[in-house]
């Protein structure tokens, strides 16, 4: 599951989480863990806002280019392109080294 969401948008990110798993270095997995995982855990848990983890995540893919839009369906609420919640998700992106095209 956690390889998924990196492979979407930052793919050595996913094979380096996976290469360390599959070679049982425990240590480069969990640092893996630290440096990717827990600043996004803390953008969508623990953060000021709380983002909705799949508007969060379609915010990703827009501003790194996957995406025409970042909006999600309903019932679920879109991040306004302008707003404050996509600046946070754009510092997340910029703190863990991924490349944004908007």
């Amino acid at each position: 599951c956690y390889a998924d969401a990196y492979a979407m948008f930052a793919p050595p990110v996913a094979w380096s989480f996976f290469n360390s798993l599959e070679q049982g270095d425990v240590v480069a997995a969990v640092d893996v863990i630290r440096q990717y995982e827990i600043p996004w855990s803390d953008l969508l848990i623990f953060g000021r806002r709380k983002l909705d983890s799949k508007a969060a995540m379609k915010t990703v893919l827009w501003l790194t280019g996957h995406f025409e839009t970042n909006r999600v369906r309903f019932p679920r609420t879109s991040l306004d392109p302008g707003g404050a919640e996509v600046g946070l998700v754009r510092q997340f992106l910029q703190q863990v080294g991924v490349e944004t095209v908007r």
